[in-house]
């Protein structure tokens, strides 16, 4: 996990732009936004000191294309004076949202009331984009009158106030005593405010005339260090970017209120206080609870049958803890206030008992977890967690008897009674011609089904659980444009939806791709005098190595090319045949089983610089290996791995491959990593996410290495484990700091297996050199990382895929589930039976590089009899 990551905002209103500067940071986090709503999260690696526009682009599409899509047809639907449903109309419309300015005041308290950071939030608050608006500072139990002062000097329009007691909600409840606006917004010192934070907050109002409370956005305003890295991974505040509506809780689940939103950014309309009571002191920072106010709100906000509405465009950016001990602190104070919000709910709501015990113990369940399975998690701050369980055991009930019992009645007593049994569904229509409605005659019901036209074309129906809460204009809107987006789309020439999605998405892609650089070589292409062999391992498939011969040969270069075969099963005579066919082409037999070993033989035998390995059942097009050596122009690069396509896609085996493994493609992105990438990982880094040795290109100097050396005889095709020969070789080249590249242009076609039973056995295998792989990581190189995803990671993975298909959230056949787990199982046996192996056959001969080989011509000679190896 990266420690360091610069956060930023990636606007799509205007051109991706390259992000410079990065250095020192691991890795760029973008919040992607367009028309000012939240999209989603990208996250992407710094490479020497920069994030290009391209790489952004690439992390963005096509993964948040649908969602982008469908914001651009929501942006549509709200403005019906547009007439064009084309994509590229939607792409240059810029909605304009007209609503009532209603007056808004801000109640900014808080609980320091000195520090940088108060200076930063204030500051914030003063550039706000909204101009009918009043912001009271209420400051609690001040000790002097520096923040007075800081105000009179720079705020001069904020009104301050003060509290008698410390204690956040006290400032909170002065507040709503004092304000003049309809609406209270709530933020404190550790929120930095959006300046289109207010103005997303009265929209939100606007368009939902029922929501009594709105919460919105919270993300980290830095991650500098691990702690806050940690605290945004585990602990963090941010509830996504999907706009989502509540209304009275349905189950236990529901009275979860963290999952709403957070008190740093929430708004009421002011007269729901009037209905449902201030917020309850004894659930108060500075108090025995150290909080959980604004979690009682919003469940007797719930509870008494008002709506909430969580909108990501409210934006607030919080400061997360840095020092260990600010880290434990906030933990402890977390899980003290969590509980005393269900000692104060199971107090205050009888008939809801049971259902604020299941969340207790469910979170307690949770801990008790985490602390047997800590992850990356320092232990000690579950214990600082388990810590605050055990102070809010009495915490709330001592809490209670010192708050203002007033305020304290006024807060708890909420009806709770049970509302009847509502109707199940009604029906309504909407014409997307018209500005969508408020559906105010629903509350009967617990269902609404929309039924959707646009001018005399019926699209269908959209079915809105309203649970006897109106609907109003942005929920409609929001439900239409996620289930019509690509209905509405295909209406300008009545195509169909998979028609309209592909167009849609090429134009998304034509709109945003970067344009390219004016310089779009660093370097100067590879050399053409620097020699090539490239290395084909084969056992037994003859038809398979003579198509593959056939198209090596053909290859458009101008370079020395060296083709080595080495037959890995020389005692059937089956390869030689072939192999004499094409007079260029060197033939190397190995005995010993196992395709390390029939590598091994090749490399050491060969002449070229850079040693290419492909797989004698792939057809390479005439121009792949110039395509597949250009990275190495760079003379940090030290391995190049090419995609690997499906040649034919004509059986249920081939067809379950592509689908469920993606094949032996790496994707359609470029790939550069390199030692720093290696090291970012809390458990085993993806290397087998970095291409095959069914098409790389390598340096041969790798192969004298002292840190990496050959191909290791333990792992691959042929051994007791199947594979992960090159998989280790890569994570080798890592750690030793040096570069590998991904280039998806320089393919090949690969024949993957017809019979469903030799794909099972594939999974299996794969499933064992995944086992080994890990133990050897562990056994061998000393990197723990490799138990880790064996105890931890690999379990989850399992328990989470069987769960989703019983569930039905997939349709993966159980055969391929039973093979995977069988084949992780049967690894540490084969792994064993590997390294017995090879003690008996032994090692390879080492590589000499060729500048070497004459001095040592009869001791390479002496070593290539003694292994059994022989060039023909």
């Amino acid at each position: 996990m990266p420690n360091r990551i610069k956060v930023i905002d990636i606007e799509l209103d205007r051109p991706l732009e390259t992000v410079t500067n990065l250095g020192g940071y691991q890795a760029l986090q973008g919040l992607v936004k367009l028309h000012g709503s939240p999209i989603g999260y990208v996250q992407l690696p710094v490479q020497k000191g920069q994030c290009t526009a391209s790489a952004i682009y690439q992390a963005i599409f096509p993964h948040y294309a649908d969602a982008i899509i469908r914001q651009l047809v929501s942006d549509r639907i709200a403005n019906p004076t547009l007439q064009s449903w084309q994509i590229s109309d939607l792409l240059n419309f810029v909605p304009v949202r007209n609503f009532a300015c209603l007056r808004v005041t801000v109640a900014f308290c808080p609980h320091r009331s000195t520090g940088s950071s108060l200076t930063k939030s204030l500051t914030a608050l003063d550039q706000l984009d909204y101009s009918n608006l009043e912001v009271l500072v209420i400051e609690n139990a001040p000790q002097n009158d520096s923040l007075q002062q800081l105000l009179q000097t720079h705020y001069p329009n904020f009104h301050y106030l003060y509290t008698d007691e410390p204690g956040r909600n006290r400032a909170r409840n002065l507040a709503i005593a004092k304000a003049q606006g309809e609406l209270i917004a709530f933020t404190d010192e550790q929120g930095i405010v959006d300046a289109h934070w207010v103005r997303s907050i009265v929209q939100t109002f606007a368009e939902n005339p029922a929501a009594m409370a709105v919460t919105g956005l919270v993300i980290p305003d830095e991650i500098e260090t691990e702690n806050q890295a940690l605290f945004e991974c585990w602990y963090g505040l941010g509830r996504g970017c999907d706009r989502r509506w509540y209304g009275q809780p349905q189950s236990w689940t529901d009275l979860g209120t963290m999952q709403l939103g957070a008190g740093v950014n929430m708004a009421f309309r002011r007269n729901v206080f009037e209905q449902i009571g201030q917020f309850d002191q004894a659930l108060d920072v500075e108090t025995l609870t150290e909080g959980g106010g604004d979690w009682e709100m919003f469940c007797r906000l719930l509870i008494a049958g008002k709506s909430l509405v969580y909108e990501p465009a409210a934006i607030v950016r919080y400061r997360s803890p840095q020092s260990d001990a600010a880290m434990r602190s906030i933990l402890e104070n977390n899980l003290t206030s969590f509980y005393a919000y269900i000692l104060a709910g199971v107090a205050a709501y009888p008939k809801l008992r049971l259902q604020f015990l299941c969340l207790g113990v469910w979170k307690f369940v949770r801990l008790c977890v985490a602390f047997v399975r800590p992850y990356n998690r320092p232990r000690d701050f579950i214990v600082a967690e388990f810590q605050g369980v055990l102070r809010s055991l009495k915490g709330y009930q001592n809490a209670r008897k010192q708050s203002d019992k007033t305020i304290r009645a006024a807060a708890l007593q909420v009806a709770s009674e049970s509302i009847a049994s509502p109707k199940l569904m009604t029906v309504r229509t909407v014409n997307l011609q018209e500005s969508l409605p408020n559906l105010h005659d629903v509350t009967d019901y617990k269902a609404t089904r929309i039924l959707v036209s646009e001018g005399q074309t019926l699209l269908g129906f959209v079915d809105i659980e309203n649970h006897r809460q109106p609907i109003g204009a942005a929920q409609l809107r929001t439900a239409i444009a996620h289930h019509f987006a690509f209905d509405l789309l295909s209406l300008p020439g009545q195509r169909d939806r998979e028609t309209a999605r592909r167009q849609a998405e090429s134009t998304l892609t034509q709109h945003w791709t970067p344009a390219p650089t004016a310089t779009p070589r660093s370097h100067p292409p590879l050399s053409s005098d620097i020699p090539v062999s490239i290395i084909i391992t084969t056992c037994d498939r003859p038809q398979d190595l003579e198509n593959c011969l056939h198209h090596l040969i053909a290859q458009k270069t101008s370079r020395p090319v060296e083709i080595i075969v080495s037959d890995n099963r020389p005692g059937s005579g089956l390869t030689p045949p072939i192999v004499a066919r094409f007079p260029q082409v060197k033939l190397v037999q190995e005995t010993r089983k196992g395709g390390a070993y029939g590598r091994n033989a090749a490399i050491v035998v060969s002449t070229g610089d850079i040693v290419v390995t492909v797989d004698d059942d792939v057809t390479v097009p005439s121009d792949w290996l110039e395509k597949l050596l250009a990275p190495l122009a760079r003379p940090d690069v030290t391995i190049v791995t090419g995609n690997v396509l499906p040649l034919e896609l004509e059986t249920p085996a081939q067809l379950l491959f592509e689908t469920l493994k993606n094949g032996l493609s790496a994707g359609f992105r470029p790939i550069e990593v390199d030692g720093d990438w290696l090291a970012s990982f809390e458990f085993s880094p993806p290397v087998w996410e970095l291409g095959v040795s069914a098409n790389s290109a390598m340096r041969a100097t790798i192969f004298s290495h002292p840190q990496i050396g050959m191909m290791d005889e333990l792992l691959g095709p042929g051994t007791p484990v199947a594979g992960a020969e090159e998989t280790y070789l890569y994570y080798r080249v890592l750690k030793a700091g040096q570069t590998i590249v991904y280039t998806p242009e320089a393919y090949v076609w690969h024949r993957h297996r017809r019979e469903l039973d030799a794909f099972y056995r594939q999974i299996y295998g794969q499933m064992k050199s995944c086992t080994a792989y890990h133990l050897h990581l562990w056994l061998q190189e000393h990197d723990r990382r490799g138990l880790r995803q064996l105890i931890s990671v690999m379990p989850r993975y399992f328990m989470h895929r069987i769960s989703d298909r019983l569930q039905r959230k997939h349709d993966i056949p159980w055969g391929y589930l039973w093979q995977e787990i069988a084949g992780l199982i049967a690894g540490s046996w084969g792994y064993w039976q590997s390294v017995q192996l090879v003690k008996r056959q032994g090692r390879s001969a080492p590589y000499v590089p060729v500048s070497q080989r004459l001095s040592q011509q009869e001791n390479s000679s002496e070593e290539s009899v003694q292994n059994q190896t022989y060039v023909s």
